[in-house]
């Protein structure tokens, strides 16, 4: 059961606070910023939110003395004066006027006195200030002190602050509630943003890391080609060096086998102007001669003499023929001499170059 304090009483304190600092208190609010500590009798809230010795000291104790300090004219027309100057407040940024915890004990007045009154001078002050969010704290522990006090009060005052205390309480978990969706929707959201700002920070670091892997690809085949490119020319460098040395040997092969035909015709035609003819080489044309028929077979075996660069060749040509002619000396035979003759001829008769 909680204790009721009467107005000449339980409110002295509020008005002996006041007497030494209303004053201060109403000046600095009318510049617009509290320097000084006076919040907890200028402004006083419920019982059951502050924890200090000073909210302990200075908060209403019940919805009785609510009653008795709203039928104070002293300590009310004080109180709405006050509010007055934070309305007349040009910008509506509560952390200008005053620092926390100040400015929630601020709004837990302006919810108390408002609940218990319904004055818009009170209401005005959470909607400038606080976005019209009364504080739920207060009107729930009002709530409870009603129940309690349903007996002290009177019938009247009872259902207005049932009736104000129901409609306000389904208000602010209403707005609790909304606001809870809206900042979970906001929370979503987001996380969705961060969720799109990961992946395409993923996806521009997996391209950047593609780009520089490409990069790196196209370089090494720049590298490659360039390996490649000298290589080449070192390759056609080595081709032009080779075939410009086989260009030269070619033709010092060319001018040394020029230079051996040359000396070669020479002997020979030094040999056949001197008819230094070889004995065996004269040997053999003669047998050759006696076992011709006389169909001019005779100028062929002269043209193998005067083609040939090969004596030697010749002369076991020649061998070969006289043997091969011993054997056929017949008349019956003569025919088969003279065809088997006339094809060694041939073959013999070809020039060696």
């Amino acid at each position: 059961m909680f204790k009721c304090y009467s107005s000449s009483r339980g409110l002295n304190r509020f008005l002996e606070a006041q007497k030494r600092e209303y004053e201060t208190a109403y000046q600095e609010i009318s510049e617009g910023k509290k320097r000084s500590h006076w919040i907890w009798y200028i402004y006083p809230q419920i019982k059951g939110l502050g924890m200090s010795y000073m909210d302990s000291e200075y908060s209403i104790k019940s919805i009785q003395e609510t009653i008795e300090y709203i039928n104070n004219k002293v300590l009310f027309e004080r109180l709405k004066e006050m509010t007055n100057l934070l309305i007349k407040i040009p910008h509506n940024d509560i952390k200008e006027v005053m620092w926390y915890p100040d400015d929630l004990k601020l709004r837990s007045c302006m919810t108390l006195f408002y609940v218990c009154t319904g004055k818009h001078i009170f209401q005005n002050v959470i909607d400038k200030f606080y976005q019209g969010e009364r504080d739920l704290k207060t009107i729930l522990i009002l709530k409870g002190m009603l129940e309690k006090e349903k007996n002290k009060i009177s019938e009247e005052n009872f259902k207005f602050l049932e009736n104000n205390i129901i409609y306000l309480e389904r208000e602010e978990e209403a707005k609790i509630k909304k606001k809870k969706e809206e900042e979970a929707k906001i929370k979503k959201e987001k996380e969705e943003e961060a969720k799109i700002k990961k992946k395409k920070e993923e996806e521009a670091k997996i391209k950047k890391e593609k780009e520089e892997e490409a990069k790196i690809k196209k370089e090494k085949e720049k590298e490659k080609e360039k390996e490649n490119e000298k290589k080449n020319d070192r390759d056609t460098s080595v081709t032009n060096n080779n075939i410009t040395e086989i260009k030269i040997n070619k033709n010092n092969i060319k001018q040394k086998y020029e230079k051996e035909i040359k000396r070669k015709e020479g002997e020979d035609q030094k040999e056949i102007k001197n008819g230094e003819i070889n004995n065996d080489n004269n040997h053999k044309t003669n047998n050759i001669n006696n076992n011709l028929d006389g169909n001019g077979y005779q100028s062929r075996i002269d043209n193998y003499f005067l083609c040939s660069r090969e004596p030697k060749n010749l002369s076991n040509s020649m061998e070969h023929i006289n043997n091969n002619n011993i054997k056929l000396n017949d008349d019956k035979n003569k025919e088969k001499n003279n065809s088997y003759i006339k094809k060694e001829i041939k073959e013999s008769t070809k020039c060696y170059y």
